[in-house]
Parts: structure tokens; C-alpha cells; sequence
């Protein structure tokens, strides 16, 4: 297929303005942000917690599983807890696949995380993702419109509100709760009028400001007096219940764990003062010599599930039921007849 002359041409424009744009990021001012540098020190206990998920839908019905390990680090791995989710959504003639995916779905694998950590002790508890992201419901009205996707819907909002009590109650207990996201494209610290570009109106991500805070790759984490938020609720989540006003307070920064490694968002309930902070970071990258915190990866590997090997098992107990796949290889047989 030929690439045409037009293509080309354009690409070669939108290289041009693309850059002109990116040139912006160097002119970056920032107001009331600061880099706090430190130097890593051991934790005396961590926790960590992950989960590997699938799913595959068939005829009649959206089969999910999900496998969870929690890792316990005292010095090294010293303790883990394992864990399941196997079940099933009759699907007929609903339409909705993302909808049931993002509303029943993921709230179980989330809650199978962090019931698996609350059953080792700890000073930490790490989660892969955001607070916010654990906070969610994402329980979307329209599963409430079928009768039958309704008991769907009950399921999810019991495992939401499990997961909400597990995680106050850990907080409750004094364990500190950290959620380690390596989402960093977003837009909380240019909230009020702390960073400017130039004289343009453009928002930076928040990774170009901590990249030109953090100078030339050091070990440390953004610091303001305003980095405490509150999440909001949809009106539809507000009418179910399950938070309190304690739950949605939380403090959001950027880290970099290794010299020169990659920066990651740090999201922890509740206000958190500039020197619990710091010796989070400290006891984080004493715990990360490759740029990632050690229990998370190693929680995030001995969870993983490969989606052919989930396949293969579906298979192997005899679980999926025909799908439109065996029709078309049918047709193929029937041509070479």
C-alpha cells in the first residue's frame, strides 16, 4: 500500500508545531512546590498486595477469574497469603460487557487485594494503583435496569463496601496505607495558580513539573502545603453509602525511589504531614534498588496469570460453551470440501 506524498507532507508540518509546543515544558514556573531529597532507610514491615485478572466471553455467559497474593517483607519475603475469584455473569442478551467488566468485575479483584493484606500484619500496606481507583465503586445504574443483571449488581456493591470497612479498619489499626500508581500524566498539581507555562494557558502534566523540580534524577518527592484532596462522589455512588467523610480525604505527591529511575504517584488517606512523607519515601526506596518497591513486584509477579494459560484452564474444565468461533471454522471446513 503506498504511503502518498499528502502523508508525508503533513507529518512533516505536525512535526514542526509539535515541537514548538513541547518547547513550552522548559518554561515552566512553579510557585509553592518544592523537591524533598532523602536518603533511604529500612521499614520495619511491609506489606504488599496484587492480583492477575481475566475473562472471556462466550454465548451465553462473561466468565471472570482472578488469582491474589499479599507478601509480607521483613528484611526479605517472609510470609504471603493467597487468594481466588472464580464466578460467572449470565449475559442473554445484554450488550454491556465493559459495563459489567468495570462495574462488577474489577470491584471484586480489588477487594480480593486488599483483603488478602489485611490478613498479614504490617507497619505498610502497598496497593498497585491510586486511593482514589480503590475508593471507586463504578457501580453504573444501568446494571440496575435488567432484573436479572440487578443480583449482579447487589454483588458488586456488597464487595465495594467490604473493601471501603477493610481499608478504614486498617487505617483504624495504624497501619499506613500507601498506593503506588505509575499514572503520572495527570493534572492535580497545576490546580489554582501554582504553575504557569509562558504566557499560554496550557496545563502541563504533572511529570513535567516534578521533572523540573526533581533536577537531575534524585531520590525524593514533591512537597506543598496543598497537596491534601478530597475525592467527589457521582450522585448515584453518594446514594449508596459505605464512606464516610474520613475515607475521601487523601494526600497525593510524586517520588522517585532510585537515582536517576522513574517517577511514580504516591496517593495516601487521610492529610499527611511533610515528615511522615518523608520517612515514607525513605523507607519506599530503601525497599526499591530498582526503581519500584521490591514487595510489589514480587506480588505482582507471583499473582500473574497469563490470559492463554486462563484460556487453557477454561478449556480444560470443560467450562466454555459454543461460541460464534464455531461456526465460521465450520464454514472454513465446509470450503475445503
Amino acid at each position: 500500500m503506498p504511503v502518498l506524498d499528502s502523508l508525508l507532507r503533513e507529518l512533516e508540518r505536525m512535526r514542526g508545531e509539535l515541537k514548538a509546543s513541547l518547547s513550552q515544558l522548559s518554561e515552566i514556573q512553579i510557585e509553592g512546590l518544592e523537591w524533598i531529597d532523602v536518603e533511604p532507610t529500612r521499614p520495619p514491615s511491609v506489606v504488599a498486595s496484587d492480583s492477575s485478572r481475566h475473562q472471556a466471553l462466550e454465548r451465553y455467559a462473561l466468565i471472570y477469574a482472578a488469582q491474589g497474593i499479599a507478601v509480607k517483607y521483613e528484611g526479605g519475603l517472609k510470609e504471603q497469603k493467597e487468594g481466588a475469584v472464580v464466578d460467572y455473569v449470565l449475559m442473554g442478551g445484554y450488550r454491556g460487557q465493559r459495563a459489567i467488566w468495570d462495574g462488577l468485575v474489577s470491584n471484586r479483584f480489588k477487594t480480593l487485594e486488599v483483603q488478602l493484606a489485611s490478613q498479614l500484619e504490617s507497619q505498610y500496606v502497598l496497593f498497585d494503583g491510586s486511593y482514589s481507583a480503590f475508593l471507586a465503586a463504578k457501580l453504573p445504574p444501568l446494571l440496575e435496569d435488567s432484573e436479572h443483571l440487578a443480583k449482579y449488581y447487589r454483588q458488586a456493591k456488597e464487595s465495594w463496601q467490604e473493601r471501603v470497612k477493610t481499608l478504614r479498619n486498617m487505617r483504624r489499626e495504624g497501619r499506613k496505607l500507601v498506593f503506588v500508581s505509575k499514572s503520572v500524566t495527570r493534572a492535580y498539581l497545576t490546580e489554582g495558580d501554582r504553575v504557569k507555562i509562558g504566557g499560554g494557558g496550557l496545563r502541563p502534566p504533572d511529570f513535567a513539573i516534578v521533572e523540573s523540580l526533581s533536577g537531575r534524577g534524585r531520590v525524593g518527592f514533591a512537597w506543598s502545603e496543598r497537596l491534601v484532596y478530597t475525592r467527589k462522589l457521582p450522585k448515584w455512588e453518594e446514594a449508596e453509602g459505605g464512606l464516610q467523610e474520613e475515607d475521601l480525604v487523601f494526600t497525593l505527591t510524586y517520588a522517585r525511589l532510585k537515582e536517576g529511575g522513574p517517577l511514580f504517584q504516591l496517593t495516601v488517606p487521610g492529610e499527611v504531614k511533610e515528615r511522615e512523607l518523608r520517612e515514607m519515601v525513605s523507607h519506599l526506596s530503601y525497599l526499591s534498588p530498582a526503581g519500584y518497591p521490591q514487595p510489589l513486584a514480587d506480588a505482582h509477579h507471583l499473582s500473574l496469570l497469563k490470559h492463554k494459560e486462563f484460556m487453557e484452564l477454561v478449556r480444560g474444565f470443560g467450562i466454555l460453551a459454543e461460541t460464534g468461533r464455531e461456526v465460521l471454522e465450520q464454514i472454513a471446513r465446509t470450503r475445503k470440501l
